[in-house]
Parts: structure tokens; C-alpha cells; sequence
């Protein structure tokens, strides 16, 4: 591949490029939209009742030939990307080239057909979590899906309105099926499993259980923390002295390799008894309980990282006596991608970047340097985006006017930084 077309790859899946053909295909059905809208806005303002009005035809027919003539005289902003489109199609079809978005990076990857079958036998013969059917089981999981949700009905453990919510369609229902994503950054570019089941038979049902269960669990603790807003809310209101350790850890193939029965078996016993345990144990003591808990299944292997820095989500946690020092986590895999800035997405998505990723660093950095440190670095990813100066400094005001009242970075990043900070951790 040509230097231009690996570039338009790392652009990755979010890049729309410019289709003016599209636009043109849209463009009918809008324009009614728009009459629509317009007629009805004259009719309250000259207190009319007559719904096709000469000079709203006469309006939309004009912008209709403007938006035309434009599109066809207008220049593409980067004339590479029609035909690199082109090349990739080709390349599909005719040498099976496989593009897929990568694991962490989110650009795109592209290899041959034959790896992925070759990377995907051995993840099968690792995990031993798959095995193949020789027939298609759609049919027979709608029928019991259907049956067991009948059942419910009838024993008036389930009301009948819920029927029609939850049970599956034969026509819409398709099989989960498994892809994969591949993980660039580690020796051998080994596949991420991922398994789709948005047509699932089960989906309405699983979705259901969630919207009703999940809530049962933030209820009965208080540290269900999802996101790296929650986190550094929780963090807040602990206190630190210098005995203090702080731990995360994570389970290998945690929804691959523990079974079905089990995962039940999991919730059962959650909806039964409730433990909550707080200790200041020693590094030594955490490490022997974790090793052990290692050997109680050799499924299940457990990672951890703790004493005083922790990586959470993508927040750096550090003990800073008497609370924690808070700061922006990227894994080593992670590249500088965003929406790139030639993408054809409405301008207020284009907008709203900068102003979010600002916004993020403002709720997860404590303190004022780390928060200037990272929207340097927002910035530098930013130019590599495509994103203009000048564009970059209007949002960069905007968000500093919202903060602070004031287009530049002087007081937010001063000596009120820390009270600026507490005003967006608490906003939902």
C-alpha cells in the first residue's frame, strides 16, 4: 500500500469521507421534511390555513437548486480518499483482505484471510470455550425461549403484558455469532473474541434482566463504580495516612471461561447474601489471598497491581496524604486517534471533541499541573487529527468561558483550580 492509503486506515472506522452522492440521495426526502417545518411556521405567523404555500414551495425549490449546484461545483477537500476506497474494495474481493478495527488503537488492521483462521484455531485450542455444531440451534432456542416465557405467564409468576416485550421473533432472530478484534500491540497480533448477540433469541430477555437486576446491585453497595466519573467521587471521600495500600485486580477471560451454570450459580448467591469486607492488611497478606483464590480453579487466573499507584479504567490513582493524587491513564497500546477533522460529521460533533476531552480532564486530574500536562497533550492529539489551530483555541476558550467565566486558562489552572473541580464532580 501507497504512504496515503495507510494514512486513511489509521484514520479508522469513525471517518465518514466525503460522499456528495449520498448527500444528493438524501436530499429529496429532507427538502419535504423542511417544507413541512417552514409551512407550518408561516401558517402561525401570517395566521394563514392554507398548507401549500406558493412562496414556501417557491423558498425550498431555491435552496433545493443551491444545495445542488453547490455540491457539484464544489471541490472535494482531499482527493485521495475516493480512490483509496476504491483500491480497499478491491482488495477485499479479490486478494480476501480482512480490515478490521483493532483492539485498543481503534485504526484498522488489515491481514489475510488465512492468519485469522490460523489465529482463531489456536484461541480455540487455548481456552477450550467453543465447540462447533453441526446444526443451526435458532429454531429449537426460540421454541423453549418461547415456551419458558409461556410458562411464566401461566403459573403467574409473569404478567401477560410482558409476553410481547420479551419473547423472540422467528423472523428477526438471528444466532450470536463470534468475531474477532486483533491485538495489535502484543508479539503475534493474537485475536480479542468478541461474541454479537444484538439479534440474539434471548436478547429482549437478557436486557430485561439487566434493566432489573443491576439496580439490585448498586443498591446494596455503594461502590459500584462504573466510569471514571464515579471514580474520582469515591476516591474523595476516602482518607489516606502512610499504612495505606490501594489494589485492583482483573480475571483472564473472566465472560469466556467461566461457564454458564456457574455465572447462575454467581447470581444466586448474590441475591442471597450480601459480604462487604474493609482490612488494612498487609501486601504480603493480599498477595497470598489473591494466589490462592489463583489456585482455587484453574480457569480462573486473577492479575494484580497494588501498594500505592493503581491503574483504574483510565485514571492513575497515587496515595497523596491525607487523599489521592488523580491523573490521566493510557494504556501502552493506545495511539493518538480521534474523529479525524476531515470526516463529514455535523460541526457540532467536531465541536464538542475538544470541549470533551478537556472537560474529562478536568473531572479526573486533582491537581492543576497534571491538568495542564494533559490538555497539552489533547491538544498535540488533536493537531494530529487534522484539527486547525485557531478551531482547537475557539473550543478551548469556550470551555474555559463555561468553567470560569473567563477565555483563558489563568484561572482555572490557578490557585482555584481545586474549587472549579469540585463544581464538575459534583454535576451528574
Amino acid at each position: 500500500m501507497k504512504d496515503t492509503e495507510t494514512q486513511i486506515l489509521n484514520l479508522g472506522p469513525k471517518l465518514v469521507p466525503p460522499a456528495p452522492q449520498q448527500v444528493l440521495k438524501r436530499l429529496p426526502k429532507q427538502i419535504e421534511q423542511m417544507k413541512d417545518k417552514v409551512a407550518a411556521a408561516s401558517r402561525t405567523v401570517t395566521k394563514t390555513i392554507g398548507r401549500q404555500s406558493p412562496l414556501v414551495n417557491k423558498f425550498c425549490q431555491r435552496v433545493e437548486v443551491e444545495i445542488r449546484n453547490r455540491i457539484a461545483t464544489e471541490a472535494l477537500r482531499d482527493p485521495i480518499f475516493e480512490p483509496a476506497i476504491n483500491y480497499f474494495q478491491k482488495m477485499q474481493k479479490h486478494k480476501k483482505i480482512i480490515f478490521r478495527q483493532a483492539d485498543k488503537s481503534k485504526v484498522f488492521h488489515a491481514d489475510i484471510r488465512e492468519k485469522y483462521i490460523e489465529k482463531s484455531t489456536a484461541y480455540m485450542r487455548e481456552t477450550n470455550a467453543y465447540i462447533e455444531i453441526p446444526t443451526s440451534p435458532l429454531k429449537e432456542m426460540i421454541e423453549k425461549s418461547d415456551q419458558f416465557l409461556h410458562n411464566l405467564v401461566s403459573t403467574k409468576q409473569m404478567p401477560q403484558s410482558f409476553l410481547d416485550k420479551l419473547r423472540p421473533s422467528m423472523r428477526e432472530s438471528e444466532l450470536p455469532h463470534l468475531y474477532y478484534n486483533p491485538k495489535d500491540y502484543k508479539i503475534g497480533e493474537p485475536l480479542r473474541p468478541t461474541v454479537s448477540e444484538i439479534k440474539s433469541p434471548l436478547v429482549k430477555i437478557a436486557s430485561f434482566s439487566d434493566k432489573n437486576i443491576l439496580p439490585l446491585f448498586d443498591n446494596h453497595t455503594p461502590y459500584s463504580i462504573s466510569n471514571s466519573i464515579t471514580f474520582p467521587k469515591h476516591l474523595k471521600e476516602c482518607k489516606t495516612t502512610s499504612e495505606t495500600n490501594i489494589y485492583t485486580f482483573d480475571i483472564t477471560d473472566l465472560y469466556i471461561i467461566i461457564t454458564q451454570k456457574e455465572a447462575v450459580l454467581a447470581v444466586c448467591e448474590f441475591l442471597e447474601m450480601m459480604f462487604f469486607l474493609t482490612t488494612k492488611s498487609s501486601c504480603e497478606k493480599m498477595k497470598n489471598i489473591l494466589e490462592e483464590l489463583n489456585r482455587s480453579d484453574p480457569n480462573i487466573i486473577i492479575h494484580w497491581k497494588g501498594e500505592k499507584p493503581v491503574d483504574y479504567i483510565d485514571i492513575t490513582a497515587t496515595i497523596d496524604i491525607p487523599n489521592f493524587k488523580t491523573t490521566v491513564y493510557r494504556k501502552l497500546a493506545a495511539q493518538p486517534y480521534i474523529l479525524s477533522f476531515h470526516s463529514s460529521h455535523s460541526p457540532h460533533i467536531m465541536r464538542n471533541i475538544p470541549y470533551s476531552a478537556a472537560f474529562r480532564a478536568m473531572r479526573i486530574c486533582s491537581h492543576s499541573d497534571d491538568l495542564r500536562e494533559e490538555l497539552d497533550k489533547i491538544r498535540v492529539m488533536l493537531l494530529l487529527n487534522k484539527y486547525p489551530p485557531t478551531f482547537i483555541d475557539q473550543q478551548m476558550a469556550r470551555f474555559y468561558q463555561d468553567l470560569t467565566e473567563k477565555k483563558s486558562s489563568d484561572t482555572l489552572l490557578g490557585k482555584e483550580h481545586k474549587e472549579y473541580r469540585e463544581r464538575v464532580l459534583d454535576e451528574q
